[in-house]
Formats: C-alpha cells, sequence, structure tokens
C-alpha cells in the first residue's frame, strides 16, 4: 500500500507542476557571468537526503590509504572486513545486504553480477578528490538510473576534471607508502595539457604485502601467538583519462582502467589450522567514454555514458580433499552497459529529469555455474525537483525491466518492477539553517548470478528481494560563535525487507531462498566541527553515532524470531579530530563497536566482542622552489586491539605506515 501511495503522489506532484510555474518570477535582468573553478565542498547538512563526504585533504590528513578505511568513519556504515589486506571488503547501509549499496566511480556505477556486491578494497585514495555516502541518490541533477534504483550509494570522485580547468599545463606526483608487514605502495600520476581545452592523464599504483600481521589465539584456557598465513597480496591498477572541453558547458570524458590482482585467502582461524592453500587471481578492464553538454540557455543539460567491463578470476584450492589434488574455477564476466540522462528547467521552482540505462551482462568459463546465464536489463528514471521559497521536494518513479537465458533452458526468464521514493524538505527558521527532511523509498535487487544458478548452492525459482526504506531527521548548519561552525544531522529510520534471499539449510546442503523478513530501526547522528583558532591553528573534528536494531521477523516459531541479525552491532561511534598547526598536521580518528553475534544464536560461542580502535597521523608540507613534498606517518590501532569484524577472521593489531609524495 505504501508503494502504490507513493506512485500516486509522485503523478500528482506532475500535475501539480504547472501550477507552480506560474509562482516564478517573471522580470528577469542579464548580468555579466563570472566564471570560477574549483572544488565545491558540499554543505551535506542542507542535502535533501543523508550524505557524507570526505576530501581528500581530510582522508591525507587522517592517514586514509583506502576508500573502505576512510568510509567506515560516516554513520550507519558497515564494512565487512575479512582480514588483512587481501580480505574482501563490502560496504552496507542501515543494516541493508551490500547488494543493495551501488558504488560509483566517476559518475559510473560499477556492477557485479556474479557476486552482486563490489570490492572496496582495491579502491585506495591516491588521486581521489572525494568520497561520499548518500542514502537513496546523491544530489546530482544528471545521474544514471542505477544511480536512483539503489538504496544507497557510495561515490568516489577523482580529480582529473579540477586539472582541466586549471592554469597549470603540467602536473606530476610520485608518491610511496611502506609500513608494518612488509607492505610497499608506490604510484605515479601525470597530467598533461595537450590544449587549453584538452588534457589527459595517466596513473598507476602498484600494492604488494605479506601480511603475516601476529594475533592472539584462545582456545579454551589455551593461548598461543600466532601470524596470519597465506594472506599475501600484489595489485597493479592503472588508469588513462582523456578530457576534451567542445566549448563552455560540452565536455567528453573517456577512461581506461586494468587492474590485476594476485592473492593468498588465509581463510578462517580454526583448531590451529595453518594448511590455507587458496589463492585468487583477479583482472578487470573497463573502457568509459562520458559526454555532457549544457543545451537551450542551460535550461536542458544531457549526459551519455557507453562503458565496456570485462572481469576474470581463477580461484585455485590445494588439498587431499580433491580427487585431483586441486580445485580450479574460473568465470569470465563480460558488461556492455549504455546511460543517458536528460534534465530539463522547467521554471525557477522546477527540474525534470529523465535517465534510462541498458546493459547486457555474460557469466562465462565458469567450473561451479554451467548455466552460462546472460542478462538484459532496462532501467527508466523520472525525477521531479521542486524548490518552493522554504519547501523542497523530490520525487522519482524507477522502472525495472530484466530478461534472463541460460544454456540449459529454453525459455527465457523476465521481471518487472515499478519503485517509487519521495523527499521532502522544509526550512524551520528564515536562513535556512535548520530543516526537517523526510524520504520514502521502495527499492529491490535481483538475485546475483552465484545466489541462482552456483553448483548445488544456487535456487532459480528465486524473487527479487524487496525494501521499503522511511527517513525522517532534523538538521542544522549555523555558527557557534564568529569562529565555529557546526553542521549536525540526526535521523531516525524504519526499513523493512521481504522475499530476503538467504541460505537456508536443506537435506543435504544449503540452499538460497527467499525465507527472510526484517525489520530494521535505527539512528544516526552526525556532527561536522569546525574552529579557527587563529591564521594558522584550526581543528575540525567530525563524530558519528548508530544505533540499530536489525530484527529477524521471519517466522514466529523458530528461535531466531525477533532477534538481532548477525554481525549488527546495537551501538556504534566514530570520530575523527584533525589539528592544523603551523608546523605540522596532526589526525586522530576513533571507531567502536558494540558486541555482535555471528550466528542468529546469540550464545557466548558465537559472540564478537565490543572493540575500540584509535589511530593518529602526523603530516607535514613543505615547498622546495616549485616543488610540494607531504611526508606523513600513521599508526593504526595504537592500542593493539584485536578484534574480528569477520568471526575466526582476526584484524591486524598495531601497525605503521609512511608516505611521501612529491608534486610539481
Amino acid at each position: 500500500m505504501l508503494r502504490k501511495g507513493l506512485i500516486l503522489f509522485f503523478l500528482f506532484l506532475c500535475v501539480l507542476s504547472i501550477n507552480a510555474q506560474n509562482d516564478s518570477i517573471t522580470t528577469t535582468y542579464q548580468l555579466e557571468g563570472v566564471k570560477i573553478y574549483g572544488s565545491k565542498k558540499p554543505i551535506n547538512a542542507l542535502a535533501l537526503l543523508p550524505i557524507q563526504t570526505f576530501d581528500n585533504q581530510q582522508m591525507q590528513q587522517l592517514g586514509f590509504h583506502r576508500i573502505s578505511d576512510a568510509v567506515k568513519y560516516f554513520a550507519g556504515v558497515a564494512v565487512k572486513d575479512y582480514g588483512g589486506l587481501g580480505g574482501l571488503k563490502t560496504i552496507s547501509l542501515r543494516g541493508l545486504s551490500s547488494h543493495h549499496t551501488a558504488v560509483s566511480y566517476d559518475g559510473l556505477v560499477l556492477s557485479n553480477l556474479q557476486a552482486g556486491q563490489i570490492d572496496i578494497g582495491r579502491f585506495t585514495t591516491d588521486g581521489v578528490a572525494q568520497t561520499s555516502v548518500a542514502l537513496g541518490h546523491s544530489s546530482a541533477l544528471l545521474q544514471t538510473a542505477r544511480h536512483y534504483a539503489s538504496a544507497g550509494i557510495l561515490m568516489i570522485e577523482t580529480d582529473g576534471k579540477a586539472f582541466l580547468y586549471s592554469n597549470k599545463n603540467t602536473s606530476v606526483n610520485g608518491s610511496l607508502t611502506f609500513g608494518s608487514f612488509n607492505y610497499y605502495q608506490p604510484s605515479f600520476r601525470l597530467w598533461q595539457k595537450i590544449s587549453p581545452k584538452t588534457s589527459i592523464g595517466a596513473n598507476i599504483t602498484y600494492i604488494k604485502s605479506k601480511g603475516d600481521y601476529p594475533f592472539i589465539l584462545k582456545n579454551g584456557r589455551l593461548i598461543t601467538k600466532e601470524k596470519r598465513q597465506n594472506d599475501d597480496i600484489s595489485s597493479l591498477n592503472s588508469e588513462l583519462n582523456l578530457f576534451h572541453l567542445f566549448k563552455e558547458g560540452v565536455l567528453l570524458h573517456s577512461k581506461v582502467n586494468y587492474y590485476h590482482s594476485e592473492r593468498g585467502l588465509p581463510g578462517g582461524v580454526i583448531l590451529y589450522n595453518h594448511d590455507a592453500k587458496e589463492r585468487l587471481w583477479d583482472d578487470n578492464f573497463a573502457f568509459q567514454t562520458n559526454f555532457k553538454a549544457l543545451l537551450l540557455d542551460q535550461r536542458m543539460q544531457m549526459k551519455a555514458i557507453l562503458n565496456y567491463s570485462y572481469a576474470r578470476n581463477k580461484y585455485v584450492d590445494l588439498g587431499s580433499k580433491y580427487p585431483t589434488g586441486m580445485l580450479k574455477e574460473m568465470n569470465c564476466q563480460n558488461e556492455f552497459y549504455l546511460s543517458s540522462a536528460f534534465a530539463y528547467t522547467l521554471s525557477s521552482a522546477l527540474t525534470l529529469s529523465l535517465s534510462q540505462d541498458f546493459s547486457l551482462n555474460k557469466l562465462l568459463e565458469s567450473a561451479a555455474i554451467t548455466a552460462h546465464p546472460v542478462r538484459f536489463t532496462s532501467l527508466t528514471a523520472l525525477n521531479l525537483k521542486c524548490h518552493y521559497k522554504h519547501f523542497k521536494s523530490e520525487g522519482t518513479l524507477v522502472s525495472s525491466f530484466s530478461s534472463e537465458k541460460t544454456k540449459n533452458s529454453s525459455s527465457t526468464l523476465t521481471r518487472f518492477n515499478l519503485s517509487p521514493s519521495l523527499a521532502m524538505s522544509y526550512a524551520l527558521l528564515p536562513n535556512n539553517s535548520l530543516l526537517m527532511r523526510l524520504m520514502l523509498k521502495s527499492c529491490y535487487r535481483m538475485p546475483s548470478f552465484n545466489e541462482l544458478y552456483y553448483l548445488k548452492f544456487g535456487n532459480t525459482k528465486l524473487r527479487p528481494e524487496q525494501a521499503m526504506m522511511v527517513n525522517c531527521g532534523l538538521t542544522y548548519k549555523g555558527l557557534l560563535c564568529n569562529k565555529a561552525k557546526i553542521e549536525t544531522t540526526v535521523d531516525v529510520y524504519y526499513n523493512k525487507v521481504k522475499d530476503k534471499l538467504v541460505a537456508f539449510p536443506s537435506l543435504y546442503v544449503w540452499k538460497m531462498v527467499n525465507f527472510g523478513k526484517v525489520n530494521i530501526y535505527g539512528l544516526d547522528f552526525t556532527t561536522n566541527i569546525f574552529l579557527l583558532i587563529s591564521k594558522s591553528f584550526s581543528l575540525q573534528g567530525t563524530l558519528s553515532y548508530s544505533q540499530q536494531q536489525a530484527l529477524d521477523r521471519s517466522d514466529r516459531a523458530t528461535y531466531s524470531f525477533n532477534k538481532q541479525l548477525p554481525y549488527t552491532p546495537r551501538h556504534s561511534a566514530h570520530c575523527t579530530l584533525v589539528a592544523q598547526l603551523p608546523w605540522l598536521s596532526v589526525g586522530y580518528s576513533m571507531s567502536t563497536n558494540s558486541e555482535r553475534y555471528s550466528m542468529m544464536q546469540q550464545t557466548s560461542e558465537y559472540r564478537l566482542a565490543p572493540f575500540t580502535e584509535h589511530s593518529v597521523t602526523f603530516s607535514k608540507d613543505f615547498m622546495l622552489k616549485q616543488v610540494k613534498m607531504m611526508c606523513s606517518l600513521t599508526l593504526q590501532n595504537i592500542t593493539n586491539q584485536q578484534y574480528d569484524i569477520i568471526k575466526y577472521y582476526p584484524m591486524p593489531g598495531r601497525q605503521m605506515r609512511f608516505t611521501t609524495s612529491l608534486t610539481l
């Protein structure tokens, strides 16, 4: 009923748009424009939808070397980490699975239909202008339909566009990071202007680590000191970029990316098992062209994206448990993706946009998936923004159509769904510093290829997972005094998930089924404070707190009914503080989580103890003639706290990272 009501309300907004145009200002004065180029820092506290951001300077001052290190400090965000550098790292929002969270890289939502989730551990902070996490979708006018279709999105934006508009003709950056457990990370970036309207860029990052960090193993009363085994990683990430400005407001951006990694999979620490011989190789290639233009005196905007991506992974495990002494699996994914978006400004109060995505995905050459599925997907998103005095609203309707066929079946499986959403805010004070906001959003996610077709585990009769999200909050942006600024948000939310996809034990093996129903209640609180003490001394701090109840509501007859979902802490808090001194920058970060359970049985056997991790970073920028030099030293987990995010996968203890970079 709620979803149908949202659809009717969205259509009602479209009808009202005609009347709203009458309230627009009819007398205009044409003034000479002034062009200002630079990076605009978003005011998250005034956003219609909850959004949290770290820019490049903050990530550098806090010693965040990977995107996964940064986003875990956002409220409502959970990063599942299977330990070490080579472990899988996925992001999820507000108790929903990681499949509901999209990952956007320079405006393109990445896809992995085999697993249904993106490993964010591959992304470093080198060359990243800012990273953000938004509930629902971002506030950008032109977005792909994939953005609108997601429950939440992680956005990673690189710094290439800023160089195109800068006064520099050449920019070169080289950096070297090394640290504990034989960690080594050199990187190089080059930007060059071919002409005033054309620039090219290249960057490459290499990471190598043995990953043999120590940990303490407890088995009853016996406590021993061990080292993580088979946790090494070597990876290479390279990228080429081309920017061309045809004329003011008409921009072409092409990108080629290649990523390769080889890593050991250490497995869980169970019964002193050191016989970990699993290896994983990943190769990812992607080509993307993005064209954006302003038309009709900037009243109309359009954007088109063409993308091809190829992903190949090879998994090998050695052991006598296999008849041939080895298990080898290879999977290849191909995706052809086309997206277009149009936005038209109807009046000063109304903007209408339409996004259309087409994608074709193929999965081939897998020993565990013999169906060789092919899926065609069409996503259409219609969005209407309204702004009248102190009131803002935004309605979105997403239409999803998919057609799927396998080698083993002559029939074609089709699915269709409508997902509406509505967001509103109202300024309670005349200066718009205090806002009240409300969001209702319906979304769903298709089963991944693994969930549908994986040998003995998949279930071809799965239905898409449905989710309804409700958010209500207050936001404030203002001054504490002449030299202190504050941004604060408080949001309460309710998420309801039905047809939840879970692994359920059948007679001999586990099967994916639509079994779960989950109710999620929570509260997110964020504060960002900036204090300017003097011209050369400032303090900037962030604080986030989340309280969450994610309750299983599937079956009253089961022991798990009304119990907290596994790996979901009821309380989590994070804070950062950066002191900018005349001679040094000092950054401090803290992250804490309450107890969790790895299974629905909430007994001591499955309990994960609460933990708190503290880190500190010292950094300094120097100018050596025309060369900018930066040095930083990061001490992570300075109290040497041992903890697991995933049970039996211990996280590293105390460690050090030292980085030096040169930019000219």
